[in-house]
């Protein structure tokens, strides 16, 4: 997986540095429906997958994320997109790993398919998001091949920090 293999190249450039401080709780997640009709976004970790609540414009939802997940996604599957279900091949996807505290950590990826923007905040000052909004985002971004997007992934290493991910049609 290639998170893994990310996780294990940051390890050995000394990008990751251990903070005993840090302490493991869940995280809530609100998804925000920013396009012209109505959606259903598609949570999906290695246990779970499920259609969330669906959306009309400007509304949104919140689910818990657990922090023992190791990897989970969330997508706007729509119908006649080609979106795999469940872990949404062909759309863009918002991937986090919340379950090592001293590398909690979200990326957007296109490299299966773009298919709606998506623009993540962590609802903490000290953290910074991302997006991507077109099929042409830069790597710093969006991965858009499996190995060229580091320089989009952000970290967040604050206990029970929520996120904001906002889907953009």
């Amino acid at each position: 997986m290639f998170i893994a293999r990310l996780i294990l190249a940051l390890a050995a450039i000394g990008v990751v540095v251990a903070t005993p401080s840090l302490s493991k709780r869940d995280h809530t997640v609100t998804v925000v429906n920013n396009c012209g009709r109505t959606i259903t976004p598609v949570y999906h970790d290695l246990g779970n997958s499920f259609n969330m609540t669906a959306l009309g414009p400007g509304q949104s939802t919140a689910t818990t994320v657990g922090e023992a997940v190791t990897n989970c996604l969330a997508h706007l599957g729509e119908d006649g997109k080609g979106c795999g279900w469940p872990d949404g091949g062909g759309c863009t996807l918002l991937e986090c790993s919340f379950d090592n505290p001293n590398f909690r950590q979200c990326n957007l990826s296109r490299v299966d398919g773009f298919n709606v923007g998506v623009t993540f905040t962590f609802n903490d000052a000290s953290c910074g998001g991302n997006n991507c909004l077109d099929a042409n985002c830069p790597p710093d971004h969006a991965f858009s091949t499996p190995d060229n997007g580091g320089a989009s992934i952000r970290q967040c290493n604050v206990g029970s920090v929520s996120m904001t991910v906002t889907f953009s049609c």
